[in-house]
């Protein structure tokens, strides 16, 4: 199981990005908030991140807990970016858990991070192996490598981010399923999948996160429901249904206009227009979705609240 935070926008620090909010990356390493399966994720950490000047990402990956990993708290204050892709892991049994199982895994300028697991990753690396023969992390020994070399090999054929992701999603069930959260970054975008696990957006004036939990207790993030492509860039958020049989990208359920300070980019010439959404209407149109994920999670934070208000009131007897 890993969580994973993808973040595009202003420049921020690492420190910013993984290491200060509430519930930072660094601190659901010891006691992420709606984990589904685990308590630590202490199996390793890494992070991806572009700078100016350089096609290809910059990476750190480690097969440690993040706050083991003085070097990292070190440097993180000094690094910005414009965008980001994080983890930290919980390794699977059974499986590997050295530095190559961890994510963010690389193929030229794409970062690729998967929470979840395969439910046969056997019968399914032995049907789907040829297909990512030309990308050498796929053959690292975790079932997190052949999610990234299907996807990889498809980005690399030039299929977009976010499609690449649901064609990989279809072609895994077909061979036992999973839990198959996704999250991936090319430098200019964000693309993220949510089947078995929930994640989460929030969009401001400096830019756009998503991530397996919030962050912080604002009340802007928004849930993400179950079976949608939800994608990011400096025009804004999208978030689609891909397992209903409509076209993929026919049909949105929201697009949020996000323009940072900064940003220059206008629209490419077609492009479908962007109606304004704001967090409260997107949140009451998710909460339909009551008897789905969202309302899993809403009832798993209820109970998260109860459970630390109990341990609170039996530490002060």
């Amino acid at each position: 199981m890993t969580r994973h935070l993808a973040y595009i926008g202003e420049s921020e620090t690492l420190q910013a990005l993984l290491l200060d909010p509430r519930y930072a990356l660094g601190g659901t390493t010891a006691s992420p908030q709606l984990q589904l399966d685990g308590l630590l994720n202490a199996d390793g950490f890494g992070a991806g991140w572009y700078v100016l000047g350089r096609d290809e990402p910059v990476r750190y990956r480690r097969a440690q807990p993040m706050w083991t990993d003085d070097s990292f708290a070190s440097l993180a204050p000094t690094v910005y970016t414009r965008c980001l892709l994080g983890s930290v892991r919980t390794g699977t049994h059974g499986l590997a858990h050295d530095e190559s199982c961890v994510a963010p895994f690389q193929q030229g300028r794409w970062l690729f991070s998967h929470s979840g697991r395969v439910s046969d990753w056997r019968q399914a690396r032995k049907a789907l192996w040829e297909d990512t023969f030309d990308i050498p992390e796929a053959a690292a020994p975790v079932d997190s490598a052949l999610v990234f070399g299907l996807a990889a090999s498809r980005w690399t054929a030039g299929t977009p981010l976010g499609a690449a992701l649901v064609e990989v999603i279809r072609e895994v069930l077909r061979f036992g399923g999973g839990k198959l959260n996704l999250l991936a970054v090319d430098g200019i975008g964000i693309a993220g999948t949510t089947y078995g696990e929930p994640l989460f957006a929030q969009e401001s004036s400096r830019g756009i996160v998503i991530a397996s939990e919030p962050l912080d207790d604002a009340p802007d993030w928004i849930a993400v429901p179950e079976g949608a492509l939800v994608e990011a860039s400096e025009h804004g958020l999208t978030v689609t249904p891909w397992t209903s049989e409509l076209d993929l990208w026919s049909r949105p359920v929201h697009q949020m206009r996000t323009r940072w300070a900064g940003s220059s980019q206008s629209p490419s010439p077609g492009a479908v227009p962007k109606a304004s959404w704001n967090s409260s209407r997107l949140r009451a149109m998710f909460a339909r979705n009551s008897g789905g994920l969202c309302g899993s999670i809403v009832r798993y934070c209820c109970s998260c609240s109860l459970r630390r208000l109990v341990r609170h009131t039996y530490a002060q007897l």
